[in-house]
């Protein structure tokens, strides 16, 4: 124990950022992916309407449109969530928004975990520490977030996400189909056409050559 501690109002602080950059790019993360998985039904349900989709075809839209949610997703998870466990990490990120501010609470955050060189002053490092917590205690971080596109992921996969449920609630049989065909390109499903031969009786008279 060298007797410097992060004052609690910036600890906080600094835990309160970590859990909204946290949310952000995690959601970013969400919403990339679920574009790609809707845009891969999608082109299933349409290409469906014209021509039946080979297996091959539908294999490779699903395996596309599957890449945001299970490899791109897990990466922005590491990097946001894995990448920001200590306060140094956040302060460091900080710096994007707030280059100066960021370079205190770095120098602060290391001063309180290590402690001063020998020969320097703890009071004087205990006093630089309360200064940029008196500068950070009213400060608003919330809009710090680095390159956040959390609101641009949420309009763009709002068009595709429309265009199914439409789909899924006007021409059901089509939709439902579609989605079986693309959630299992291997299985032999056959292709929903509105030219549906209906039921037949059994015997039928009729003229001859009609």
């Amino acid at each position: 124990d060298h007797g410097l501690h992060l004052p609690e109002s910036t600890r906080v602080r600094l835990l309160e950022f970590q859990k909204r950059v946290r949310i952000i790019k995690i959601a970013e993360g969400i919403l990339a992916g679920l574009f790609g998985l809707v845009l891969s039904y999608l082109a299933v349900f349409a290409i469906d309407r014209f021509i039946d989709t080979s297996a091959m075809l539908r294999t490779l839209l699903l395996v596309v449109g599957s890449i945001g949610i299970a490899v791109l997703f897990p990466l922005k998870c590491h990097r946001w969530v894995w990448g920001t466990r200590t306060m140094e990490q956040v302060a460091i990120l900080l710096k994007h928004k707030f280059p100066a501010l960021g370079d205190q609470l770095l120098g602060v955050v290391e001063l309180a975990h290590s402690g001063t060189d020998p020969g320097s002053s703890r009071r004087l490092a205990q006093a630089a520490i309360e200064q940029v917590d008196s500068l950070v205690r009213d400060r608003d971080l919330s809009d710090a977030v680095p390159n956040a596109r959390h609101r641009f992921w949420a309009k763009v996969v709002a068009v595709p996400a429309v265009l199914t449920v439409v789909a899924l609630a006007i021409v059901p049989a089509a939709g439902f189909n579609a989605l079986a065909r693309w959630l299992m390109p291997w299985r032999d499903v056959d292709r929903f056409t509105f030219a549906q031969v209906g039921d037949l009786p059994d015997h039928m008279v009729v003229p001859h050559g009609e």
